[in-house]
């Protein structure tokens, strides 16, 4: 894959979810997202939905030229995500680069 375009995409409520970038390991819980999101390379950004039922998804980009381009990248991967999944739940940055700027829930 190239690690200039990674874009990855994953939903999850408690049983969790496979993701081709975390290597088709198992995603069981946001803690694993978050752990595995530490790991990437700089510029980077994760965006995260909750619904009110306590289902999330989000978007995750690496490796990008600009913390804004990760940003809206990411945001739009979420969005996609949700989309596809019908949630109720809006897209937010949750991390750009090393630091949490989310303010919700955090999701399970």
């Amino acid at each position: 894959m190239n690690r200039w375009g990674l874009l990855i995409v994953c939903s999850a409520a408690l049983a969790g979810c496979p993701s081709q970038q975390f290597k088709n390991v198992e995603v069981k819980n946001f803690g694993e997202v978050l752990h595995r999101y530490e790991r990437l390379e700089p510029v980077r950004s994760l965006a995260v939905a909750v619904d009110a039922q306590g289902n999330w998804t989000y978007g995750v980009v690496e490796a990008e030229l600009t913390d804004s381009r990760a940003n809206d990248k990411a945001l739009g991967a979420c969005q996609k995500s949700v989309d596809e999944r019908g949630l109720q739940a809006e897209c937010k940055p949750y991390a750009l680069g090393p630091d949490v700027v989310w303010s919700g829930p955090k999701p399970r």
